[in-house]
């Protein structure tokens, strides 16, 4: 029983002894290349793969522009209703819509009783020279003088009423254009009698100067004067543009949209240009020339704030640094820096999403 005690502890030594010397090889001799050569199970990372990529960009001195855009229609500069006299019918109709008239030019006749309080008048008047002539001989010897008089004063009131009336008819005859333009409205037509006048009328526009009525914010308004640059295109089937002046701006706030009222004058438009199109106004509201700028891809917004990923050099690596610059004017693709960068420096165009403060990074284009 002993003996076999002990041989069997003996042979539970010796496989003991190979179990661990099996173990330790296989910790310590790892995986093998394809060389033979052992290979360290465990790297440390290299430093430059902690770096985040990012693209780079250089500060730029440029001219800059602020502008405000809207749209609006054009107005006719000068537009005129006239409106027919009451009681008479359309002889003539002498123009038709979009025909361009000149001042004084006739547009309509009408029919009236002009040469029938002629006929009246001039018989009336020589009707008067006979009784008078003839009253005179006959009441000249009894003192009646008086009584011719009052008989003159009643021919003579009924002779100014008809001349009043020829004057009238004279000028009601017809209806003249009182500007130079083109007849964009007319509603008139060969006999027609015209009875409400209001619904008879001819309408003249004058297209060589245009207005645009706009209501502007109080912040773009305020910054107006005379001196403005206003430019006002159109985009159809060619781009066509011209300048604009300011006519007025209003005083007066409308406080439930916190807009100004602006008229602005384009007295130079191309030809062509008619009523009621439809263009874009760009105002300038600030420029500048040869300011550094930096863009606006570049910009981080944090609580309201704007700041940028600065890119400095340090001894063989490069990292970031949040800095907060003052900002000029902004023309919706960079901005105008104040202070706080300066020309040479480099900052962060893409890839700040990822980044902090004086975090590592490599450049890639």
């Amino acid at each position: 029983m002993k003996f076999k005690f002990y041989f069997l502890i003996f042979v539970l030594g010796i496989g003991l002894g190979f179990g661990t010397q099996f173990l330790f090889n296989k910790t310590v001799e790892g995986p093998k290349c394809e060389a033979g050569s052992r290979k360290i199970a465990s790297v440390p990372p290299n430093k430059e793969d902690l770096s985040l990529p990012v693209k780079p960009s250089k500060l730029v001195r440029k001219n800059i522009e602020k502008t405000f855009t809207t749209f609006a229609n054009l107005v006719p500069w000068q537009e005129v209703s006239l409106t027919p006299p009451e009681k008479v019918t359309v002889k003539d109709v002498l123009v038709q819509t979009g025909q361009k008239v000149k001042k004084g030019q006739a547009l309509v006749n009408f029919d009236s009783k002009l040469q029938d309080y002629k006929a009246e008048l001039a018989s009336l008047e020589l009707q008067l020279k006979k009784e008078e002539f003839q009253l005179t001989q006959r009441l000249a010897k009894k003192n009646f003088v008086s009584k011719i008089e009052l008989h003159k004063k009643k021919k003579m009131m009924r002779i100014q009423n008809l001349r009043h009336q020829i004057q009238e008819l004279s000028s009601n005859s017809s209806i003249k254009s009182p500007i130079d333009g083109i007849i964009s409205e007319i509603n008139l037509k060969l006999g027609d009698f015209i009875n409400d006048p209001r619904k008879h009328q001819i309408t003249i526009v004058d297209n060589n100067a245009f207005k645009i009525n706009l209501f502007l914010p109080q912040e773009v308004a305020k910054t107006l004067n005379r001196r403005s640059i206003i430019d006002i295109i159109h985009e159809g089937q060619k781009l066509e543009s011209t300048f604009g002046n300011v006519v007025s701006v209003s005083p007066v706030l409308d406080l439930k949209t916190g807009t100004i009222s602006t008229q602005i004058a384009a007295m130079l438009p191309p030809m062509g240009w008619r009523g009621g199109m439809y263009v874009k106004v760009l105002i300038t509201l600030a420029s500048k020339r040869g300011v550094l700028t930096i863009n606006n891809e570049a910009l981080v917004k944090e609580k309201g704030k704007s700041f940028v990923f600065k890119i400095i050099n340090k001894k063989d690596k490069k990292i970031v640094s949040k800095v907060f610059p003052v900002f000029g004017i902004n023309d919706g693709r960079f901005t105008e820096i104040l202070s706080g960068l300066n020309e040479n420096d480099k900052v962060v165009l893409k890839g700040q999403g990822s980044l902090g403060n004086l975090a590592k990074v490599k450049l890639v284009k």
